[in-house]
């Protein structure tokens, strides 16, 4: 009996090492970030290099079918770093990497005199060398793919095992991100000697309006969001939990209120550009430019692969030319009589102080109209409200017939 297990260990074990070595690794079109040709089908190619081993994937579209060499002359004509060789047959692939190194066909391993380029479809070599829609082709380097069915001298299939890495699209692919000129800007808000261009991209209708923000030293972006919703009383925004932009929204001259687009997928979100790339560092300098775009309104371009078929922008554009926004036709409750009715600090996290010259009761209410805090003042002393339980966001502090707009964060 353990004469029978141990011959039965041992075909297992040869079976899944057999069943591992022919394996020819694979990816899903849904993985894929840099597409090129056109066509109504499409097909996913990748090609398989070695020393170092490296395998990397584009997406072709085309009509009916195509060739593996037809597929190779497609990604060549798109992308400047990708090249093939050869008349009748594969001699060599190329490509250059981000480092400036050119990766081709590995030399010969001792005693071998040669090597040579090979062809799998759908995990096989094909007898048909014809790409369908749907399919998966692969140019592999023999030096580091592993042969099997050998027969009459020569292995009739190759696997590689390299995982496959989806390319990004070349730099001069990429999509520039709409700017504007400051010298452009119609409306500022804030004070300082400093000053910033921010505009924002929605969706549905694609609008992408700027205004221009002024500081001192520099400002977090969502302090420039809140010193437009201070002066500007048809932008608003919100945060989600963590702090993040929640929704940004304009009321235009037709009374329709521009916010985050719905996505097919129920999730959508915005991105922050700074003077035109996606920024880690969510400080404004003097003369930057930066952009909160809803990103069913982007162009999504290099990519990260997290591995196990996660693949996810690092980088957006919005083409949507910039439109300045023209000063609010009545700056309404931003024109309180700043002798007599003063606010402060604007934004504030705790506190607000309010200063009036005269007997009448301080309120603070939320973009609904709700009244949240309710105090007396009796004109003579400063008034506070504890806003530290508030929700982050704008308000408006009425007394008698003064109003002002303040944040809280």
């Amino acid at each position: 009996m353990k004469k029978h297990i141990t011959v039965l260990l041992f075909a297992a074990l040869a079976f899944c090492a057999k069943a591992q070595d022919t394996i020819d690794v694979t990816t899903d079109a849904e993985r894929i970030i840099y597409w090129v040709g056109s066509g109504s089908d499409s097909a996913v190619m990748a090609v398989n290099w070695h020393t170092p081993d490296t395998c990397l994937a584009w997406g072709i579209r085309f009509n009916g079918s195509i060739s593996p060499y037809a597929a190779l002359d497609t990604i060549q004509l798109y992308d400047p770093r990708f090249w093939w060789e050869g008349t009748g047959y594969v001699s060599d692939i190329h490509f250059v990497t981000s480092s400036g190194d050119t990766l081709g066909l590995a030399e010969p391993t001792p005693p071998n005199t040669y090597n040579f380029w090979w062809v799998n479809i759908n995990g096989y070599s094909p007898n048909n060398l014809i790409i369908s829609n749907g399919d998966f082709a692969k140019w592999g380097d023999a030096e580091g793919g592993v042969g099997y069915q050998y027969y009459g001298g020569y292995y009739m299939q190759y696997a590689w095992h390299t995982p496959i890495t989806p390319v990004p699209a070349p730099e001069d692919d990429h999509p520039n991100d709409a700017t504007i000129d400051a010298s452009q800007i119609t409306y500022w808000v804030g004070t300082g000697s400093n000053s910033a261009v921010m505009a924002v991209n929605w969706n549905n209708p694609d609008t992408c309006l700027a205004w221009g923000v002024r500081f001192n030293g520099e400002i977090l972006s969502t302090d420039a969001l809140d010193t437009i919703q201070l002066y500007d009383p048809r932008f608003s925004w919100d945060t989600m939990n963590g702090g993040f932009v929640g929704d940004i929204f304009f009321i235009t001259s037709t009374n329709d209120t521009l916010k985050l687009s719905s996505s097919a997928s129920g999730y959508n979100f915005w991105w922050l550009n700074i003077n035109g790339r996606s920024a880690n560092d969510l400080t404004l300098h003097n003369g930057d430019f930066a952009k909160y775009g809803d990103a069913e309104a982007a162009i999504p371009y290099n990519y990260v692969d997290y591995g196990g078929g996660a693949v996810y922008p690092s980088e957006y554009a919005w083409t949507k030319t910039v439109t300045p926004v023209p000063a609010p036709a009545h700056q309404g409750i931003n024109t309180a009589s700043q002798n007599t009715f003063r606010v402060w600090p604007n934004p504030a996290s705790s506190q607000i102080h309010v200063a009036l010259h005269e007997s009448t009761t301080i309120e603070l209410y939320d973009l609904t109209g709700r009244c949240i805090l309710s105090q007396p003042c009796n004109g003579q002393s400063t008034t506070t409200l504890n806003v530290s339980a508030l929700r982050p966001g704008l308000y408006i502090v009425k007394a008698g017939s003064e109003a002002m707009k303040v944040v809280v964060r």
